[in-house]
């Protein structure tokens, strides 16, 4: 059955190749398992065996069992070739019986004989059955089951039909064997068996790990191939994530720098052609206007120049051991006059005994002022913004919280996008950047820290920054220094 099973697992020349081993191993196999059993028969007549016939019926065994075999491979003519396997048992027997030689003669009873070779027959076909309807180690047993049957069954009916009638001995003058020379040819044809199994089961293992190996293979490849789809895949969404970047970067750079741009040349050309009728209150006002978008237009630059350093991860930090009070405060002041003038409220709520952090001071300062700005812009007249710091699991946080429009929580994350406004009708003066949260989240990270929002709609916006515990310096540490 093994051998039968690689046979059906190959195709063209090496299919036969093992349809024909699995013939000679199943043919000599059941010419041993005839004369075994003959040598078993004790008979009172001397008994011989005609050399020629024995070897025939070793022959035609082994060729019924090559044609069945190969008939098992035609789906329409399987039944059918179980059957010629189970005529070739029937064909090597009464060939095998034949070639007995002695002072009788043999006597058949035909209705046994048919019975024998309908029986060998059938039962093979039924095994044949079996192995295809019943999949797995079930239909296997079942088919050996059924086919060790069809051998000794038709064997045995077969031996019930013939009788042993004594007569004159006549000298056929052909080559004899005798039952102990009968026995050698069987122990031979054993050990071909033992080895055509041996090495069939061998070539099968070979073959088996030769399969094992190339699958391992394939499946490498197909895994490398896959990887490297999705590497390209990968490679190409960030090629397209980039390309969609730099224009939108390009679409919103053109309109944020044109702003301030086109308030400098208009009221510039205005001067220029309207000086003698400008009043000195409206020429400095224009000239205000005129420096109030230089500045924006610088702080624009800025914060790109900020950014692309950032990017190529060439902006270096200038540490400093700060107290965060006093840094605080520097900010809140810088702000104070334009929180005043829009009619918040601004209050400072930090400790003094806080420890001194190691950071960039100008770059923190940037940071905080960024919070700042954003909250006196949206908040309304009447608002309060609070800053406050405090120690947590040994991690300075610093918070920014205002009571101004707030914003939904899925809009936090386009609120950190570059060139992201979720709402320009409440600039004060000037639009935003946009890159302000953007540029503060990086420095943040180049520090090791974070920046996290918190906010609702009409229930204002918290920003909370987050220095790790590496950044704080022990008191005992700055009494030293």
């Amino acid at each position: 059955m093994a051998l039968l099973s690689r046979a059906g697992a190959t195709h063209g020349p090496t299919r036969w190749r093992w349809v024909s081993i699995a013939a000679v191993v199943f043919g000599a196999g059941i010419w041993t398992t005839h004369f075994v059993a003959m040598l078993a028969y004790h008979s009172v007549l001397p008994i011989s065996y005609d050399l020629a016939l024995t070897g025939l019926s070793i022959v035609v065994a082994v060729a019924f069992a090559g044609a069945g075999f190969s008939l098992l491979f035609l789906p329409r003519w399987r039944i059918v070739g179980g059957a010629v396997v189970g005529l070739g048992i029937s064909a090597m027997h009464y060939t095998g019986m034949a070639a007995l030689r002695g002072p009788f003669i043999l006597a058949w009873d035909s209705s046994y004989v048919v019975a024998s070779i309908v029986l060998g027959a059938a039962l093979a076909a039924l095994a044949v059955y079996l192995n295809r309807s019943l999949r797995g180690l079930s239909g296997a047993v079942a088919a050996a089951t059924a086919l060790t049957l069809a051998i000794v069954t038709m064997h045995f009916t077969a031996m019930t039909a013939a009788t042993l009638v004594m007569a004159p001995v006549v000298d056929s003058g052909a080559a004899i064997l005798d039952p102990s020379s009968l026995a050698i040819a069987i122990a031979a044809v054993g050990i071909l068996i033992i080895t055509l199994g041996l090495t069939g089961a061998q070539l099968d293992t070979h073959l088996t790990l030769l399969r094992e190996r190339e699958a391992d293979r394939l499946r490498q490849h197909i895994s490398e191939l896959e990887a490297t789809q999705a590497h390209l895949a990968a490679t190409l969404a960030e090629a397209e994530a980039a390309n969609a970047a730099k224009s939108a970067f390009l679409a919103a750079m053109s309109h944020e720098l044109r702003t301030p741009l086109n308030a400098i040349i208009g009221f510039s050309d205005f001067m220029l052609m309207a000086q003698a009728q400008l009043s000195p209150g409206r020429r400095d006002e224009y000239v205000q206007e005129i420096r109030n978008s230089g500045n924006h237009l610088l702080s624009l630059i800025n914060d790109i120049l900020d950014l692309s350093r950032l990017d190529a991860g060439k902006e270096e930090l200038k540490e400093e051991q700060v107290a965060p009070r006093s840094l605080l405060e520097e900010a809140a002041r810088m702000v104070r006059v334009q929180a005043s003038n829009d009619g918040l409220d601004l209050t400072l709520d930090v400790s003094e005994a806080l420890p001194d952090v190691l950071v960039d001071p100008r770059r923190i300062k940037q940071v905080v002022l960024n919070l700042l700005s954003n909250a006196i812009k949206f908040t309304p007249a009447g608002g309060e913004i609070t800053i406050s710091a405090a120690m947590s699991h040994d991690s300075l946080v610093i918070a920014v919280k205002d009571t101004g429009i707030g914003m939904a929580k899925e809009d936090i994350p386009k609120a950190l996008e570059r060139f992201s406004q979720l709402d320009r009708r409440l600039a004060r003066k000037y639009e935003g950047t946009g890159l302000g949260l953007a540029l503060s989240r990086k420095l943040m990270d180049l520090h090791g820290g974070t920046l996290d929002i918190e906010s609702a709609p009409r229930a204002g916006t918290t920003v909370t920054l987050t220095l790790p515990a590496s950044r704080m310096i022990a008191q005992e540490t700055a009494l030293v220094a």
